[in-house]
């Protein structure tokens, strides 16, 4: 599939988050998008996500917990993607879980508050050439 779409930003779930399917799509493209390779050679910035039902599950002492490098101020479209999360309803649980459009607004807070923005997404960033 990376061939077809020859990207030259890849977006991956965290590697170490507790859902095995992160996993696997993640060394999946990684092992795709290997530099030495003409088609991962395309790929100037290659940059893991934090899922917030996912990532903070497993323990530090067992995975390297989630430490991002790169903010991206999310301050203007918010409202947009907490709009598009509604549209999952599938995925969303009652009360206080961090899958609840109050939880993903309060992370998007607090990741642009250690930026100095209103709302920010967090990632890491495992190749840049930008």
């Amino acid at each position: 599939m990376i061939d077809r779409a020859a990207p030259d930003e890849l977006y991956l779930p965290y590697y170490h988050d507790l859902h095995h399917d992160h996993r696997a799509l993640s060394y999946a493209a990684l092992v795709h998008a290997r530099a030495y390779l003409e088609r991962g050679s395309r790929i100037r910035l290659i940059a893991m996500y934090e899922t917030p039902t996912e990532t903070h599950l497993f323990p530090a002492s067992l995975h390297p917990p989630f430490a991002p490098n790169m903010w991206v101020d999310i301050s203007g479209t918010l409202e947009t993607k907490l709009e598009a999360w509604a549209c999952y309803r599938s995925q969303q649980l009652p009360g206080q879980t961090p899958r609840s459009p109050e939880a993903l607004k309060a992370q998007a807070v607090v990741r642009g508050a250690e930026v100095g923005t209103a709302a920010a997404e967090a990632f890491l960033v495992l190749r840049s050439l930008v």
